[in-house]
């Protein structure tokens, strides 16, 4: 184990990540913001705390997203499954570590059934999920300001 880093006697009885001490702080009480969509706790736990990294996964977020949304929007009005499936896959890849369960779970579903596309129902449920990834990056952004 290097020097910066030490197991929290907890983690021995089968703790998560989560309960090591990163840099002499402890990441379970690192402060947190309520998020929408943002899940902080996950977050944590798939980076180990580290501002950093946790820094630049954000920054990545914030550049890829909007042209995938954008491309989203495009390509559902077009009614292309196999492109909407694909761009689907991709936000659920640059999503994962820092979304919601929910927002997850949607995006899979949405991906899954990508062939009712024309489907009223389902555009507005892709219409709706690009809002909250509006959101997601409106909290990214601000988790952002906070680590840099």
């Amino acid at each position: 184990m290097s020097a910066n880093r030490s197991i929290n006697p907890a983690f021995y009885n089968k703790q998560t990540f989560v309960e090591l001490s990163v840099h002499g702080r402890d990441v379970m009480n690192k402060p947190k913001a309520v998020g929408r969509y943002f899940d902080h706790d996950k977050f944590d736990k798939l980076t180990g705390g580290y501002d950093k990294i946790q820094a630049e996964l954000i920054e990545a977020f914030l550049e890829f997203t909007p042209a995938l949304l954008e491309e989203l929007r495009t390509i559902a009005m077009a009614e292309n499954v196999a492109d909407v499936a694909r761009i689907l896959h991709k936000l659920k890849s640059s999503t994962s570590l820092l979304c919601s369960d929910s927002l997850y779970s949607e995006i899979i579903h949405l991906e899954e059934n990508a062939n009712h596309v024309s489907d009223p129902d389902y555009k507005s449920r892709i219409a709706a999920l690009i809002t909250s990834h509006e959101v997601l990056m409106e909290e990214a952004e601000t988790i952002l300001k906070k680590l840099t």
